[in-house]
Order: structure tokens, then C-alpha cells, then sequence
């Protein structure tokens, strides 16, 4: 299987799925199985007609072509609120009147949620803690996953202070806010495989420095940039560092709930 994204919220026409579809058929005359992951789905509903036939019968009609794709897995990724209700009504369908909704959203989107056969896939909020779970814990893996995707997999050492700091922030667009805040480091904080904490160069030094940065849009906090600044401060006392494996991981999950 290989895998092909694309991107639907920068769609200017139907005419630039041709693109990523051109592309899935290049991989099944390769022998390879075609993925394709289209994220931001719901960013235009104008474009769910366009996406019927191809959730259909792997179909896909741009002007006065007709491309055909056939077998292939499509991955709809959303953010909508609503989106939820719909697949509920969706699954509903075709029942007792008086036992649906009142919620039923415009246009084709129940009509392109009934055409899932895979069912949904619900990625709890980084934040979720419950007396089983903690996913804090998945925070910080997804940060050293991203780390690695920025400075290599010869990143070795980390400051723990920037985990910690991570583990016990709230940020706006989950994931995409930490790569945010890991795109703001200082490159010239990493040498020698490690990167060095008090050379990050993050904005969360001050309220100042952080009201100027872009970064004040990705982080959350009932005390705003007061309550940013001084945890970042705090965690910035801690000078001890994580080896990236398991021994060095391990006692990071149960030291960096801690305040």
C-alpha cells in the first residue's frame, strides 16, 4: 500500500482532484495499493458532489475526463462539530421519523457520510484524562516524533523541561500546535544530538515575547499569557535531560505529570 494526501481546503475547483487521483492510478500500475487520505473535507461543502462517485465506484469526472480508479481506500478527515450529528443521521436513514434528529444537515453531506463503509474514527483530545487513560502520555510521543521529523533521527537528548512544558499545555489545533511551537526552535539549539534548553529560543520567556509571536494562537490558558510564561519558567528550572529509549522514556511518563 502507498499512500497519497491531498489537502481539500486548498482546492480552488474540482479540477485539482485530477491530480491526486492521476496519481493513485501511477501507483496501481506500479503493483502498489492506493491510499488516499484527503484532509480538510469538509472545509468547502460545495465539494461533496464532486466526492460521490469516487466514494461510490472509485470514479472521479473532471471536465471531460472520467478518470477511473477503482479499488482504493479514501480517508475523509474533518473538523466540523457538526460532523458527528451527521453520521449519526446518516446511520439513521430510511427509520421512524419520529425517532430521528432534528438535526439534518443542507446539501450532500448525508448523502457522501452514507457512502462510508469503514466507520469513524475518533481521535480523543490530547488533554483527555480519565482514570484509565492519560493522554498526555500520546502528547508527548506525538512531540518527540515531531522533534525527530525536524532535526533527524539523530536526535538523541532532550530537555525535559520542553516535555514537561508540553505535557501540561493545553494548545489550540492539538498536534499541528505543537509542530507549530517545535517550528519556532532556535536550530542552533541542536548539536551534537541533543538540543540544548537553554538555547530554544521559544517566546515563553515573557508575555511580551509571546503577544509578538505567533505562537500566542496555538496556546491555551485560563490565566492567558500570564499563566504561559510562568509555566514555562517553572519547567525551565529543570535541567535534566531524556535519552530517547525506552529506559530514558520510562521514567519521564511517571516524573512529568508532576509539578
Amino acid at each position: 500500500m502507498q499512500a497519497v494526501t491531498f489537502n481539500m481546503a486548498t482546492m480552488q475547483s474540482t479540477d485539482d482532484m485530477a491530480q491526486p487521483v492521476d496519481e493513485l492510478r501511477n501507483l496501481k500500475v506500479n503493483d502498489r495499493f492506493p491510499l488516499l487520505f484527503l484532509d480538510e473535507f469538509d472545509s468547502d461543502p460545495s465539494c461533496y458532489a464532486a466526492l460521490l462517485p469516487l466514494l461510490w465506484d472509485g470514479s472521479l469526472h473532471v471536465g471531460h475526463r472520467d478518470l477511473k480508479l477503482g479499488k482504493a481506500v479514501i480517508v475523509l478527515a474533518g473538523s466540523n462539530p457538526d460532523l458527528p450529528k451527521a453520521m449519526d443521521q446518516s446511520a439513521k436513514m430510511g427509520l421512524n421519523p419520529e425517532t430521528q434528529e432534528e438535526f439534518i444537515p443542507a446539501g450532500k453531506l448525508i448523502d457522501l457520510l452514507s457512502r462510508i463503509n469503514g466507520g469513524v474514527i475518533n481521535i480523543p483530545e490530547f488533554d483527555l484524562r480519565t482514570g484509565e487513560r492519560d493522554r498526555r502520555v500520546d502528547k508527548v510521543c506525538a512531540t518527540v516524533s515531531l522533534l525527530r521529523r525536524r532535526f533527524g533521527e539523530q536526535l538523541t537528548v532532550i530537555p525535559r523541561s520542553l516535555l514537561r512544558f508540553i505535557a501540561h499545555t493545553t494548545f489550540r489545533y492539538s498536534a499541528r500546535s505543537i509542530a507549530h511551537l517545535i517550528e519556532v526552535i532556535d536550530s542552533d539549539a541542536f548539536h551534537d544530538g541533543a538540543l540544548d534548553g537553554g538555547g530554544l529560543g521559544l517566546p515563553t520567556n515573557s508575555e511580551k515575547n509571546l503577544a509578538d509571536s505567533s505562537l500566542r494562537l496555538h496556546l491555551l490558558d485560563k490565566d492567558q499569557g500570564f499563566g504561559i510564561v510562568n509555566r514555562w519558567l517553572e519547567f525551565a528550572k529543570d535541567k535534566a535531560v531524556v535519552g530517547l529509549s525506552k529506559r530514558g522514556l520510562e521514567p519521564l511518563f511517571r516524573f512529568a505529570w508532576s509539578r
